[in-house]
């Protein structure tokens, strides 16, 4: 690790590496965001929201069908 640390190409180092728990460090230009009127709070939930694979809810495909289709926030590899 001291190597490591020496070398400036690694910005950040960590031998706690955790596959199960992923993380992202994100810096809010906050002076930005109130100019454009938008809150940090928003920023995060959106974040949450882009990230989270979260199920925002169902649809059915017609009228007639009794199946049901659960909609699914991805984001593609290209921005993450």
């Amino acid at each position: 690790m001291e190597e490591v640390n020496k070398n400036p190409v690694f910005a950040i180092s960590d031998l706690d590496l955790k596959f199960n728990k992923p993380e992202i460090r994100i810096e809010i230009d906050r002076e930005r965001a109130r100019q454009l009127g938008v809150t940090v709070r928003d920023i995060a939930e959106t974040l949450r929201l882009f990230y989270s694979g979260t199920r925002y809810g169902t649809f059915l495909l017609s009228k007639d069908s009794k199946k049901q289709y659960e909609v699914i926030g991805e984001t593609a590899r290209t921005f993450t």
